[in-house]
């Protein structure tokens, strides 16, 4: 009983983890002024290869979801 429980346990648990999703968001500024990047493009790559491109907001803010 106690072995079926926990292997119970740790599938519910894993189906869990894999339901997950993970986001990036930040926010492009410049150098010198620290003023925001509006309609900036940022990258984001995964072993050299392109995954996803987003456009900062007017406020240089960015959200990959």
């Amino acid at each position: 009983m106690k072995r079926s429980l926990l292997l119970f346990t740790l599938l519910l648990s894993v189906a869990f983890l894999s339901a997950q999703s993970a986001s990036l968001s930040g926010k492009v500024i410049e150098d010198d002024s620290k003023s925001p990047v509006g309609s900036g493009t940022v990258t984001l790559y995964q072993n050299g290869e392109l995954e996803a491109m987003e456009l900062t907001t007017f406020d240089g803010d960015y959200r990959f979801a």
